[in-house]
């Protein structure tokens, strides 16, 4: 039995074999990139919690500066001068004085300038993340408007606080002003003057109709001749009480007219001491604002010589650097004519 032998020619697959190989690897970076990608995706969307802890944060500043104006709130109207509390809460154990009140102010300007400038941070981060999903986006817009409408609730507070001390302020400066005073009871003056002289004429009329009553019974016991004596005695009586009176009364009445001008005329130099007064402090205001412009060019000043010092060191330090190129410069120079010198020299020696 025989076997033929069947001969397979071989071919050489290996560029077949490193081609499919090249494939294989290729495909697989494709889907690791793919994958990194979505992992670097999920990582870059994962700051959902970042957000809400600087948003935590952010609202912690609010609330310190909540508590910090409600805490101080009576103790700064009472500074005022005018402050009544009307239960035993509102009773304020410490009034500040003008400093307090001040520096209070500066806090909370302050305060409510680096919230605003958080709050408007974390918005432009919002928009400016393209990572985010449309619900995580959504949620944190409305954690966004939540606490701007918180700021401004302390806001208002913050400034309703500042209305009432100024409209307290105003009127204990309003009632301690002796002018003012004078001003609203003109008119009582002149009333409480015209009861008096009312009163003292209904007075003076009762009393004599009661003598003349007493003296009537009297004379109506007694005799005619009595009785005329008595009508003459009271007739004599009667004219001289009268003409006391009126010169009482008329006594009395300038001397109400001179309180009167005195109380007028020391009415008319407070009002002129007012008005220096508001004069004052007109200038002192300008003063101040002259100050303040001063200490702002003094400062640009001083940072423009700030910046012309630093401009003067580097300067100085180009002239060095350009000094010394110079110099090494100068040294190859020398070295370089001294080195032909030299060769020429030996040259010249050498070839007699």
């Amino acid at each position: 039995m025989t076997y033929n032998l069947v001969i397979i020619p071989v071919t050489d697959n290996t560029h077949l074999f490193k081609a499919r190989m090249k494939m294989i690897c290729a495909k697989d970076k494709d889907d690791s990139e793919k994958e990194k990608k979505k992992k670097k995706n999920y990582c870059k969307s994962s700051k959902l919690a970042l957000y809400i802890n600087e948003a935590k944060e952010i609202l912690k500043h609010i609330t310190l500066l909540k508590t910090l104006t409600l805490n101080n709130r009576y103790s700064y109207i009472s500074s005022s001068g005018f402050y009544f509390p009307v239960s035993v809460k509102d009773v304020v154990k410490m009034s500040f004085n003008e400093k307090q009140r001040k520096k209070l102010d500066m806090d909370s300007d302050g305060g409510l300038e680096d919230c605003q400038k958080l709050i408007e941070n974390f918005g432009k981060q919002i928009n400016a993340d393209s990572f985010l999903k449309i619900n995580e986006k959504e949620m944190i817009e409305n954690i966004f408007v939540s606490m701007d409408s918180y700021l401004n609730t302390v806001r208002g507070e913050i400034m309703e606080m500042r209305e009432k001390y100024n409209e307290k302020a105003k009127r204990a400066k309003f009632l301690g002003c002796y002018s003012n005073f004078v001003k609203m009871d003109q008119d009582g003056y002149r009333k409480a003057f015209k009861d008096i002289n009312e009163k003292y004429f209904q007075s003076n009329n009762i009393s004599i109709i009661s003598n003349n009553e007493i003296r009537f019974r009297k004379t109506e016991k007694d005799n005619k001749t009595i009785k005329n004596y008595y009508y003459l005695n009271e007739n004599e009586n009667e004219k001289i009480e009268d003409g006391e009176n009126s010169e009482v009364i008329q006594q009395h009445l300038k001397e109400q007219e001179k309180f009167y001008q005195k109380l007028t005329n020391k009415n008319e130099e407070i009002e002129v001491l007012s008005r220096q007064f508001a004069e004052i402090e007109k200038l002192q205001h300008k003063f101040l604002e002259k100050a303040l412009e001063q200490e702002k060019n003094i400062e640009v000043i001083h940072e423009k010589v700030e910046s012309t010092e630093v401009n003067l060191k580097v300067a100085n330090n180009f002239i060095k650097n350009a000094l010394e190129n110079t110099a090494t410069k100068r040294v190859i120079y020398m070295f370089c004519i001294i080195v032909l010198t030299l060769s020429l020299l030996f040259l010249d020696w050498y070839n007699p």
